[in-house]
């Protein structure tokens, strides 16, 4: 139901194939925010600044802290990282136990989504981009519902809150998926190109590139996925993983662990 899409994942494979190492703060990370997967969030780090995609990324740098925005309305700053949610910008850590702000954000998010029906993804009207609502108290039921007023001044359209319940029940459901993710999610529709590291891993990778990798199509899945995020936080690798931190590090946790590598 959900697809991830790695481009270029050439860069990628157990050893370089060519290229010279680089730390990782040299390179843009993606990063996914998700409610759903939140499509036209403002969000500014150090140095980047846009708004998400369809697939809710952005993108950072590795130890930069970034804030997220609804119109003019900072939703909370935490640092980067692969996935974030309106709990990591109010540093909630139990999530059967929302905080009153993190669940309102939920809410709203959701209520805005433009195509509500489709819960794999919330879209937000790029006319509520420069939405005036910093006065605004989100821990504040009635500034909710002043929220909500001003962005149908915006849209035209008619905005009903969601309750708490639901919105939690339904941003629970996304994130428990994701989480649980693993390689062994079918990936279709991908974008992968491995002609570059085939030619030291063989066409079907059933060869070790420079006599130094395992045969990554005798590697299950799960190794393939623990080897590219160790490589990523530096917890595994020999020789090599200095060059393949490099390369690995510009890619978020969700796409190495759909590299669709392994057997």
């Amino acid at each position: 139901m959900f697809k991830y899409i790695i481009s270029g994942c050439s860069a990628i494979i157990l050893t370089a194939c060519g290229g010279g190492s680089s730390s990782s703060g040299d390179f843009l990370e993606t990063g996914i925010f998700v409610d759903s997967p939140v499509n036209g969030l403002y969000y500014k780090t150090q140095t980047q600044s846009g708004y998400t995609d369809s697939k809710g990324n952005f993108l950072y740098k590795n130890g930069e802290s970034i804030t997220f925005y609804l119109g003019n309305l900072a939703l909370g700053q935490a640092i980067a990282r692969s996935m974030m949610t309106p709990l990591t910008l109010t540093n909630d850590n139990d999530i059967n136990n929302i905080s009153i702000k993190a669940r309102n954000i939920l809410r709203l998010l959701q209520t805005l989504d433009s195509n509500a029906s489709d819960h794999s993804q919330i879209i937000l009207d790029e006319r509520l981009r420069d939405l005036n609502i910093s006065d605004l108290n989100l821990e504040s039921e009635a500034d909710l519902t002043t929220l909500l007023s001003r962005a149908e001044a915006k849209t035209a359209k008619n905005y009903v809150l969601k309750d708490a319940q639901s919105a939690e029940d339904d941003f629970i459901k996304y994130y428990n998926y994701v989480v649980s993710t693993t390689t062994t999610t079918a990936v279709t529709d991908s974008a992968l190109n491995l002609s570059a590291c085939q030619a030291c891993h063989g066409q079907n990778f059933e060869k070790s590139a420079l006599n130094k990798s395992k045969i990554v199509a005798n590697m299950s899945k799960d190794n393939v996925t623990k080897a590219l995020l160790g490589y990523k936080y530096g917890t595994y690798g020999g020789d090599m993983a200095g060059v393949m931190k490099g390369q690995v590090s510009r890619y978020s946790d969700t796409e190495l662990r759909n590299s669709g590598l392994g057997k």
